[in-house]
């Protein structure tokens, strides 16, 4: 049930809008595409791969007033009627709701692709070699219809805005992650050993990011 905010003068206002609670309008789509080959040769298990995940976002997070305000106080139903009396008889002061369609006309989008490729080297019958490098390039955000600004103290008036779909943010483009491990199979004893080292990348908070982008990332991370 969508409940608009109702004021009334000298009370706590009832209702919900998206900023405390209420609906919001999010739409994601993620097209994602991985794919993974093995290759054994000798000593060696090769394993190369990548994917690709294209991200697109219609919609506001927070819609300011998208279920309407109601505000009694102001309009006096009758002489002398207080506002709790204005709000029983159903007269509005004020009133005010959002109207029309408050989704981006074209959806903000950007791609995120890597690739990655790993050697397990068996070196001897006990002991396995792990090396492994993964590179991942995430796209600038985009709109076919340019309504994405930022700021660029280069800039005359140290703004810029999006034209001809070409991003106003720049993103690293040399994000390799190189892995590294060991396995010593089992002793006499029943013991073995494993030691891995990896070096990795997190994404930033408020960096557009969901569940389904985030799963399935070829073994080479």
């Amino acid at each position: 049930m969508r409940i608009p905010i109702v004021t009334v003068t000298g009370f706590t206002a009832l209702g919900s809008q998206s900023s405390n609670g209420g609906p919001q309008n999010n739409q994601f789509s993620v097209w994602s595409g991985t794919d993974t080959v093995s290759y054994t040769h000798g000593n060696h298990l090769f394993k190369f791969g990548g994917e690709i995940h294209d991200t697109r976002f219609s919609g506001s997070k927070s819609l300011t007033n998208d279920n309407g305000t109601f505000a009694f106080g102001s309009q006096a139903a009758f002489a002398n009627a207080t506002p709790l009396e204005d709000f029983l008889s159903g007269t509005v002061g004020t009133g005010s709701v959002l109207v029309g369609n408050a989704s981006l006309l074209q959806p903000l989008a950007y791609n995120r692709y890597a690739l990655f490729a790993q050697d397990d080297w068996r070196i001897t019958p006990r002991v396995t070699l792990n090396l492994g490098l993964r590179y991942e390039y995430v796209a600038p955000p985009t709109t076919g219809n340019n309504v994405l600004g930022n700021i660029n103290l280069q800039a005359a008036s140290g703004l810029v805005q999006e034209t001809g779909g070409n991003s106003v943010y720049s993103l690293p483009k040399d994000l390799f992650s190189p892995r590294l491990g060991n396995r010593v199979g089992r002793n006499r004893q029943g013991h073995d050993g494993r030691a891995c080292w990896c070096y990795v990348y997190v994404r930033l908070p408020g960096v557009p990011a969901n569940t389904a982008e985030s799963a399935g990332h070829p073994n080479g991370v």
